[in-house]
């Protein structure tokens, strides 16, 4: 894989990303070097050390790994084992049960945003870069904009154009793109998308 000495961006050859969502300030690292948490965390997901290890332990190892938690009830499961882990071997040999992880409301709230836009950036071809994956900057707005897209998703769908003795080719080429964007595909974006002019 392929990846720019800049932390803040990964290039799109990149098909697997570290977990560095987790993080405030994502950094250069393997999957199991993460971040002594600090104060800055609470601007992203919230996630003490001891949590971000849990998710690994689930499976969530990779960004990527998300997009297999975006339905609604993917993390109910979660946080049950979150409340009952698994017991493990004291330094004695002897099982004995792990204290309950933690997962605040707000850190949960956050995660199940990023698994919709890590869906949604592989369904629409985007890049899954390192700022496309901070809360602050790019994913509470992800939020806004993912609740317009179902909302106009779920209203009354327009009428296709037709072309007809009145409605030429070039009445109808104009009236199917204002009809394009504002009919949202199966794939959760604008019809738009799909006849767009550039490929970003």
């Amino acid at each position: 894989m392929e990846r720019n000495e800049d932390a803040s961006s990964y290039h799109k050859t990149d098909c697997r990303t570290p977990i560095l969502f987790l993080q405030a300030h994502p950094l250069p690292s393997s999957k199991n070097n993460l971040r002594t948490p600090s104060q800055d965390d609470a601007a992203q997901m919230g996630l003490s050390a001891r949590a971000r290890g849990f998710l690994q332990s689930e499976g969530i190892t990779m960004v990527e790994d998300l997009a297999e938690f975006s339905s609604k009830d993917a993390w109910t499961q979660i946080v049950e084992n979150c409340k009952r882990p698994p017991q493990v071997a004291n330094a004695a040999g002897v099982l004995v049960n792990q204290a309950a992880f933690h997962i605040g409301a707000k850190s949960l709230h956050r995660l199940k945003v990023a698994a919709i836009a890590v869906e949604y950036y592989a369904a629409t071809d985007r890049a899954l870069t390192a700022q496309a994956m901070q809360w602050d900057s790019t994913l509470k707005n992800f939020e806004a904009q993912w609740k317009a897209i179902q909302d106009a998703k779920d209203s009354d769908k327009a009428d296709t154009p037709m072309m007809s003795k009145t409605v030429g080719i070039v009445k109808w080429i104009e009236a199917y793109e204002n009809y394009s964007k504002n009919c949202i595909g199966v794939r959760n974006a604008p019809l738009a998308y799909v006849i767009r002019d550039d490929v970003a």
